[in-house]
């Protein structure tokens, strides 16, 4: 009898009795394989087995077929059993420390942070903000991924991956719940507006989803972004995922300078294990914990440091000192770090003062970006240079878009400064004026430009400004093309002034 006859059904009104699926694997395993090809849907439908793919893993089972490694390796995490034992905070901070002197260069304070932020991948469900961890340098060679192999030795749950997908990381994130340790992030993060979002919702506990539809009906379903994430890579990241870091800057190694080769290393369980132990027994205590902030800490650098402040004051010993000492060597009093947009604008900014113009082809302002062969638009675009749509589209946030210019006998695309005034007034500070030569403070000109008419008294009033107490010198107004007229024209609107002591 043929397989798809090897049944007749029911009589009516007589319920089919259950299939025997153990002897329908066996069956079905004994044909050739392109008669079960050809039969595999129909006896899965006759069997209820709703997704074929199941049926045909049981087939291979029954074949005696190894699995398909083309698919992968199931996560898996092995089981810790904590520290039978109270242990002090301190002491097991402390012996990450410890380690750090001997396997990593690090930044001063940086074995603080990275002891903290290990203890935090413990506690992560006791805070309502997780920190990224981001490992950036200057160079390949600077012991980036070596940070990211001590810290996966150590932390809680650690799931390694140069690479992963969008996709990939908020399903895994759902099922496995680890301390993702996201290596060569450069090779796949820095223009990925989806993976940037992802990451970025992580970042607070009410924030951390993201819905996709799921299955052939495209049902809606949510999946978490909560978990603590380790970065490395070379060069900035998105300025939206800085703002949600704590960044260590590596640097290569000087000559005469030595660590200890960790590849050689075993693991450190028992470290693992007194961390465990000491979560276990904290946190509650660290779920209500409301530490004091130093005043140098505002608004998502206060989120960024707390549980690392909340973290060091439960453990004790002078880890309370030396969080705070770690900040204020880390991140400077009163810094806070620009995004990528605003980094641009004040760079855009300085290639309008430096051409001495109020306008400039797209082309020559990719110049001015990228003449420093180590400036960070010079690798932007995955180590290449900056583009012009990568310009226009950090750019749009701001209302500003390229068009046709004229300079001089030829047009193309590119920016008038008059473009930039509001975000130049909104977003970037004050410049300086230098001794000797210098343009008006853009921030004057363009607060006065984007709240009014820029007249003539509006630029007098730059140049009051610009007044040095110390010489009593005062500053002559003349326009950016070298001309001294007597007069100053009374529509000075898009025109390039430069301030002469």
């Amino acid at each position: 009898m043929s397989p798809e006859n090897s049944s007749s059904p029911p009589p009516p009104g007589v319920e089919a009795p259950l299939p025997d699926l153990s002897e329908a694997v066996s069956r079905l395993s004994r044909l050739p394989p392109l008669e079960y090809e050809r039969v595999r849907e129909r006896e899965a439908e006759a069997l209820g087995i709703k997704r074929v793919s199941v049926l045909d893993a049981e087939v291979k089972r029954a074949r005696g077929e190894s699995e398909d490694t083309s698919a992968g390796q199931p996560l898996s995490f092995p089981e810790m059993e904590p520290w039978p034992d109270p242990v002090c905070g301190a002491d097991v901070l402390d012996e990450i420390v410890t380690l750090c002197a001997r396997f990593l260069h690090l930044p001063r304070h940086g074995d603080t942070v990275v002891a903290l932020w290990v203890a935090l991948t413990y506690v992560s469900e006791s805070f309502e903000c997780l920190p990224l961890l981001f490992i950036t340098a200057p160079e390949k060679g600077c012991g980036k991924s070596t940070v990211l192999d001590l810290v996966g030795r150590v932390c809680n749950r650690p799931l390694p991956a140069s690479n992963i997908t969008g996709a990939a990381l908020f399903r895994t994130v759902e099922i496995a719940k680890p301390t993702l340790l996201l290596d060569e992030a450069d090779s796949f993060l820095r223009d990925n507006e989806e993976m940037r979002g992802i990451i970025d919702s992580g970042h607070t506990r009410s924030a951390a989803f993201v819905i996709r539809v799921v299955g052939d009906n495209h049902e809606p379903r949510t999946f978490s972004t909560w978990c603590a994430k380790a970065i490395a890579g070379i060069g900035r990241l998105p300025g939206t995922i800085e703002d949600r870091a704590v960044i260590l800057s590596m640097q290569r190694l000087a000559p005469g300078e030595r660590v200890e080769k960790l590849r050689h290393m075993h693991q450190f369980p028992d470290l693992r294990r007194k961390l465990a132990r000491w979560a276990g027994d904290h946190v509650a205590d660290l779920r209500a914990a409301r530490p004091s902030l130093p005043e140098t800490l505002h608004n998502r650098a206060a989120d960024n440091w707390e549980p690392l402040f909340a973290i060091a004051h439960a453990a004790g010993g002078s880890w309370a000192e030396r969080v705070a000492a770690a900040v204020q060597s880390l991140i400077g009093a009163g810094h806070v770090p620009d995004s990528t947009g605003t980094e641009l604008l004040r760079d855009i900014r300085s290639a309008f003062d430096a051409e001495h113009c109020d306008r400039l082809y797209t082309t020559r302002l990719i110049e001015r970006l990228i003449a420093d062969d180590a400036a960070y638009w010079a690798e932007y675009d995955r180590g290449k240079p900056i583009t012009g749509p990568q310009i226009a589209k950090l750019l749009k946030r701001y209302g500003i878009a390229p068009g046709t210019i004229r300079t001089g006998d030829g047009t193309a695309k590119g920016y008038k400064r008059e473009q930039f005034a509001d975000a130049f007034a909104r977003y970037l500070p004050a410049s300086t004026p230098q001794s000797g030569f210098s343009t008006v403070t853009p921030s004057q000109a363009d607060t006065a430009k984007a709240s009014s008419d820029f007249s003539s008294r509006h630029i007098g009033a730059a140049v009051t400004a610009a007044e040095t107490a110390e010489t009593g010198a005062v500053a002559a107004l003349l326009p950016c093309d070298g001309s001294r007229p007597s007069n100053p024209p009374q529509d000075t609107a898009g025109m390039c002034w430069r301030v002469e002591l």
